[in-house]
Order: C-alpha cells, then sequence, then structure tokens
C-alpha cells in the first residue's frame, strides 16, 4: 500500500515584521509618518499602516523601507496585486535589499506563483547569504514545483546555516523521497528527531520510509510512536494501518484505517485501504462500501476504481466493472493492469471487439501483458 508523500509545510505566508528598517535617515515629517506607520503595522492595524506608508512615500519616494511596510500591510489585507506593486517599487530604489525581495517572494508564494516566488528567495539570499526563513521556503516551493533536487541544495544551504534545523532535515528527507531514495530519507528524519524527538511529522515520515525499506516491524514501533505523542493524526493511523497490511495483518490493519477514518472522515486514503483491509479479510460488501466513499471524496482515485473494479468482477458484476476499469483508465492511461482487466471483463459479457481493442492498446504499454491477454483469449 503506498501512501502519499508527507508535504513540508510552508512557513507564514507574511513577515511578521519589517526585515530590514536601515533607511537613510528621512526628513522630519517623514520620520515622524515612519514611526506610526510601524507601530500601526506592528499591532496588526494593516489599513492605518498602509494607509500611513503611502503618506511616508508622498513625502520621500527613495525609502525602501516604506515600500516593503506597505506592501506587508496590503498583503496581509489581501490586496495582492497592490502588495507586489509596492515590493517591485521598492526593490527599484533598493535592488539589493534582502527583505523586499523576500516578502515578494511569499506574495507570490500565497498566490501560488511558484517560479516567481523562487527567482525572488534566491534574489533575497544573494542579498543576505545565511537568511534562513528565505532559504527554507524556497525549499518548499522548490518542492511544489517539483524541483526535488533544488530542494536538497536549499536545505543543505540552511543546515549549513542552522546545523540543528530539524524542519531542513525533514524537508530534504522529503525530497530524497521523492526521488525513491528511501535509506537517505530515513537518515534525514532519523536526524530531525534527534533534534526534536517531539516532531510527528517526522515520525510519520520514517515509519512510511522504513516500509517502503521493506522493514515493516521498524515502521510499525516508529509509527505506534508518533501515534503515542499524537493521537489524532490520522495519517499516522493510515501508515500504520498500511504496514500491518503489508505483513498479512489485516484485522489489525482495518482497525487503523476505521481509526483514521473517525479521526478524518474526508480521506479518501483511509477509506481507499479500509477497503483493500476488508476485501483482504473476504468482506466483499464492505470493502465495496469504502471503495465507493474513497471515490465519492476523490473521483480521479484510479487504485479506488481499480478495487472496486475487483470487487465487482469477484461477484461476476461484470457491467459494473467495466465502468470502474474505464474510470481508472480516464484517470491513468497507461494503468496496464485495469487494461488488462477490463478486456477480459468485456469478453465476458460477449465484448469480444472491444476486449480486441483494449489487448492492442495494452501492446503499446506492456508487451509481456498484453501477450498473457492474447492466450487467454484464444481459449
Amino acid at each position: 500500500m503506498v501512501l502519499k508523500a508527507v508535504v513540508a509545510q510552508a512557513l507564514p505566508l507574511l513577515a511578521a515584521s519589517l526585515l530590514a528598517m536601515q533607511a537613510a535617515a528621512p526628513a522630519e515629517s517623514a520620520s515622524a509618518r515612519m514611526t506610526s506607520a510601524s507601530a500601526a503595522l506592528a499591532t496588526g492595524r494593516n489599513a492605518e499602516a498602509a494607509e500611513e506608508f503611502q503618506k511616508v512615500l508622498a513625502i520621500d519616494r527613495t525609502l525602501a523601507a516604506a515600500y516593503a511596510g506597505l506592501g506587508i500591510a496590503l498583503g496581509r489585507l489581501g490586496r495582492y496585486p497592490e502588495a507586489v506593486a509596492a515590493f517591485q517599487d521598492g526593490i527599484r530604489v533598493a535592488p539589493h535589499d534582502a527583505a523586499l525581495h523576500y516578502n515578494l517572494a511569499v506574495v507570490h508564494q500565497s498566490l501560488e506563483r511558484y517560479d516567481e516566488a523562487a527567482t525572488e528567495y534566491r534574489e533575497a539570499i544573494t542579498a543576505k547569504h545565511d537568511f534562513a526563513d528565505a532559504l527554507s521556503n524556497l525549499a518548499i516551493v522548490e518542492g511544489k514545483l517539483g524541483h526535488f533536487a533544488a530542494v536538497i541544495d536549499a536545505c543543505e544551504s540552511l543546515l549549513r546555516v542552522n546545523p540543528r534545523s530539524a524542519r531542513a532535515h525533514y524537508t530534504k528527507g522529503w525530497a530524497l523521497s521523492q526521488l525513491d531514495r528511501w535509506t537517505e530519507a530515513a537518515d534525514e528524519y532519523r536526524s530531525a528527531l534527534a533534534v526534536d524527538p517531539r516532531y510527528v511529522d517526522a515520525s510519520v515520515a520514517l515509519g512510511v520510509a522504513y516500509s517502503q525499506l521493506g522493514r515493516e516491524e521498524k515502521a510499525i514501533d516508529t509509527l505506534r510512536a508518533a501515534v503515542a505523542l499524537e493521537p489524532g493524526r490520522a495519517d499516522a493511523r493510515v501508515a500504520l494501518g498500511a504496514s500491518y497490511g503489508n505483513l498479512g495483518r489485516w484485522e489489525q490493519a482495518a482497525a487503523e484505517f476505521e481509526a483514521a477514518i473517525r479521526l478524518d472522515p474526508p480521506s479518501a486514503a483511509a477509506h481507499y485501504n479500509l477497503g483493500r483491509a476488508y476485501a483482504k479479510l473476504a468482506r466483499r460488501d464492505a470493502a465495496i462500501t469504502a471503495y465507493t466513499d474513497a471515490i465519492r471524496l476523490d473521483r480521479d482515485y484510479a487504485e479506488a476504481h481499480f478495487n472496486l473494479a475487483l470487487a465487482y468482477t469477484d461477484g461476476a458484476q461484470h457491467g459494473e466493472a467495466i465502468a470502474h476499469y474505464k474510470e481508472a483508465l480516464r484517470v491513468k492511461p497507461d494503468y496496464a493492469a485495469a487494461r488488462f482487466n477490463l478486456a477480459l471483463a468485456l469478453l465476458a459479457t460477449g465484448q469480444r471487439a472491444a476486449a480486441l481493442d483494449e489487448e492492442r492498446a495494452l501492446r503499446a504499454i506492456d508487451g509481456n501483458l498484453a501477450d498473457q491477454l492474447h492466450r487467454l483469449m484464444a481459449r
């Protein structure tokens, strides 16, 4: 049972305060306005802060710190296009101001404009090489872009700045797991836990890594410890159930998946895995219900469609099986097992021409499986 990888959590989307307020001393009237604007920003009076920073800039348009404060206030107010414009105006005044680049990146990140965010985080890091928050967020946006080697590079840079960053070890482990480098991922998760033994995200991820490495008993011990630390973690229960299942301990697996659903009813993964446990326990009707619930929560869950189709096939409900094999193939057209089984279901319902079409399509995906299908159809 393969689980979806644990995703690193982002740092706060907007800086809690101005990161740099080191502009040259402004004129007296601008200075007073800056003091007032900064106080408003610090106490969360963002509309007032924005207005005051605009007044500062009306007096002196060369103050980088005023642009930074204005952008942060506007961002907190959800006025993102204006925030972007403020930071960009500030960068034109102070091209090497790390805070301006950082906060512009944060706004891009909040808008899911990850390429732009990565560019601005890199600019911030160029201006301030030990900028830990920028390095941490850069790792996250590179992960969003699927640039896992870049995530690893950013985490290693962060660890040079702060060798005891549990999050950096965790995020590096996550990136390694995306590259199927599970032994190295496990090393990073253990390093994260050496810094923070109560880091439950790292414990869950380490348990999944042990499972991927075939060390199921170690995975179970690690995941049970994670559940003990945080009993409400549904993902830990799903991972623990998966390890029990991998050892054939399906009653225990089902209990964990049921607990996960009680904790997180919208978890499609929990319902899907529960369906697999019920199927192994010969509880076909319950498996069908669980798979159906998974699909209700995620209609593009190809594996749930496939396993639901298998359950219908077991009950000779070929029409329903065909519908769900087709749904699995809609989501994953190269799903060889689904195409193989669809051809057999079509053959069982007298649709030989359609079955031959599936054989031809399968041959382009998996020639060996297509040969096996051809032999079965020739009988």
